[in-house]
């Protein structure tokens, strides 16, 4: 490969660009392989395409980077052949909150862009997806909820505003606590008491059982009016 590379620079090659195009890679094969090309190659710019077959195109992509290599082939929520490629919006936030590396882009977009692209490219993403999946700046575990209204980086390293998404929220559900019910309620003006906060919950609670799944504001609101609080 070395060779390869030095043969090129004598064509005036000014990039050179690795495409793992079967997603074979690992972290630690990119991390060995761009340590050792920027070391016998300082000035040659590299760059790193990563397939996502395996799962790790953004562990790869983001490993490239903080190995050694200058530039990365990202699309918008992962979209490429097969299993995708290396989502940008996932790539760039792990580089500036884990790696502590500013892409300088600008990441208030980044939820309005994820979301124009899903539309027109007809590709749905997880709702779990990191960075700008619908549930991914939700919560609905009671001691979560609870830590979160007294500090939101309790359970939380991706602020709303940095992605242009709204503020976190609060999944009403069968592993919600008094927290959640009392913030949701807050918020709509209706202060419960901790009688009230502890009989509705439990009804709550045997609600999203029977469902199999979280309530909405409206059936929460319903409940509320029925149980006559």
């Amino acid at each position: 490969m070395e060779s390869y590379i030095g043969e090129a620079l004598t064509f005036g090659v000014t990039r050179i660009r690795f495409a793992d195009t079967v997603g074979i890679m690992n972290p630690i094969s990119v991390n060995q392989l761009f340590m050792k090309l920027s070391k016998s190659f300082p000035a040659m710019p590299f760059e790193f395409r990563g397939h996502n077959d395996l799962g790790m195109a953004v562990a790869n992509t983001y490993m490239a980077l903080m190995s050694g290599a200058q530039a990365a082939s990202v699309t918008v929520n992962g979209l490429g052949e097969r299993a995708g490629n290396a989502a940008l919006e996932e790539v760039v936030m792990a580089m500036e909150l884990s790696g502590k590396k500013s892409l300088g882009l600008h990441k208030e977009y980044f939820k309005d862009l994820s979301m124009f692209v899903e539309k027109v490219s007809c590709r749905l993403f997880s709702f779990s997806k990191p960075i700008t999946g619908k549930y991914v700046l939700s919560h609905e575990s009671g001691i979560h909820v609870q830590a979160l209204i007294k500090n939101m980086e309790a359970y939380q390293i991706i602020s709303p505003e940095s992605i242009g998404a709204s503020e976190p929220y609060f999944i009403i559900g069968k592993h919600s606590g008094r927290g959640a019910l009392n913030d949701f309620f807050s918020k709509r003006g209706v202060f419960l008491s901790s009688e009230e906060s502890n009989f509705l919950l439990k009804y709550v609670k045997n609600k999203a059982t029977q469902l199999k799944r979280a309530l909405t504001a409206d059936e929460l609101l319903f409940f509320y009016k029925e149980l006559k609080l």
